[in-house]
């Protein structure tokens, strides 16, 4: 499959974004990863976004709020190795 069309990612790193890229090509297209060619991989600003997926993420009011947060014990002395117990979830 001939996929020629520009692919946007969102991602805090070029190699990220590739790796993405990657990921849905063999996914949606059952691409194998030796088959792809990277022709050119850039930084995109907001305004020249194209796919409505990453210009709905870009904007700078976007808010990607915390669903969970880990406990974790004060100091040393208070973990312990093997704990049963069921994960807690809250926000903190």
């Amino acid at each position: 499959r001939d996929s020629r069309d520009p692919k946007e990612y969102r991602d805090v790193s070029v190699c990220g974004a590739v790796s993405q890229m990657y990921m849905e090509m063999s996914g949606r297209h059952r691409a194998v990863h030796d088959t792809i060619h990277i022709v050119k991989a850039a930084t995109v600003e907001t305004p020249k976004l194209r796919r409505q997926a990453t210009i709905v993420n870009a904007a700078a009011n976007t808010k990607f709020p915390k669903i969970s947060s880990t406990y974790r014990a004060s100091s040393k002395g208070l973990r312990s190795t093997f704990v049963a117990g069921r994960p807690n979830t809250t926000i903190a």
